[in-house]
């Protein structure tokens, strides 16, 4: 006998089983249809200078969602190693790669972009050039010139620079080019000439150096302070007094000025040094070269 429940069971299994193997019949072919992944635009060989940043892009399209993976040749193609985000690289899983602060060491370096949606497709590679930069100062240096006279800083000297020096009176928070004019001549060569330093006592100095060849540039990270030695204002010399051996007589120099003095006694003519003091007491007799040598 017939069970009409076990019947309407069985029908309902079978439609959606036969419902079921449709519809996977038909993802199937679709997929099969489906356009592939293409890549409209591949990127771009490019070269930049050392120090300085480099991107790459690629345009594409597909069915699915598509995902992006850089990858990095590092001997002319041969093999390629995958890029993650870190150090120099940044959207290694993105349409667009970005390199920070390239280095020399990345000349000829190899970049393509693996592009799927399920299929991988690997874009043309693109090369990428660096240029190297100035070699420029690196340690700090202090100068020390006469506030009434004149100094001369230097640029490491190397074929097809040109140079801009640069001051900061702020112990480095700030900087602007130097000029020439009434205290400086030479502001865009090698050589910067400071031809008045009075008002300059503290000065920090550096340059910056451009390839005329390849336009890159690098600044300076050493700095030259500069050191004024101030000439003295006023000096009262000490007066010629006569004493009797055996006694003791008292010899002053009276002198002002902007810096940090010092004094230094010598006998005359044979230039004999005394101590170092403002104030000196002699006591006579001496070892004179002679008995009229005096002071100085």
């Amino acid at each position: 006998m017939k069970n009409p429940i076990r019947e309407k069971a069985f029908i309902f299994l079978f439609q959606k089983t036969l419902v079921l193997l449709c519809f996977m019949l038909c993802m199937k072919f679709l997929h099969a249809h489906l356009p592939a992944v293409t890549i409209a635009q591949h990127p771009s060989s490019q070269t930049v200078c050392e120090n300085s940043n480099a991107s790459f892009s690629v345009i594409a399209s597909g069915a699915g969602v598509l995902t992006f993976q850089w990858e990095l040749s590092t001997d002319g193609g041969a093999t390629w190693s995958i890029i993650t985000n870190g150090g120099n690289y940044l959207g290694a899983t993105t349409s667009s790669l970005t390199i920070t602060g390239v280095t020399a060491s990345m000349h000829n370096n190899r970049y393509r972009c693996v592009v799927s949606d399920g299929i991988p497709l690997a874009s043309n590679p693109a090369i990428l050039g660096v240029n190297a930069a100035p070699v420029v100062q690196t340690e700090n240096v202090g100068v020390s010139i006469c506030a009434n006279g004149g100094g001369t800083l230097t640029a490491m000297d190397f074929p097809n620079l040109s140079y801009q020096w640069q001051v900061s009176t702020n112990l480095g928070a700030s900087w602007s080019n130097v000029t020439d004019g009434a205290s400086y001549t030479g502001s865009t060569t090698r050589a910067l000439v400071i031809n008045n330093a009075a008002s300059l006592d503290g000065n920090l100095y550096r340059y910056i150096a451009t390839n005329t060849i390849n336009g890159c540039s690098a600044t300076a990270t050493g700095v030259d302070t500069l050191h004024v030695n101030y000439i003295l204002s006023t000096a009262t010399p000490p007066l010629t007094t006569a004493t009797c051996a055996g006694t003791t007589n008292t010899l002053t120099l009276e002198a002002t000025g902007n810096g940090t003095l010092e004094y230094q006694w010598k006998f005359y003519p044979s230039n004999a040094m005394l101590p170092m003091m403002k104030t000196i007491a002699v006591q006579l007799p001496m070892r004179l070269p002679s008995a009229t040598s005096p002071l100085r």
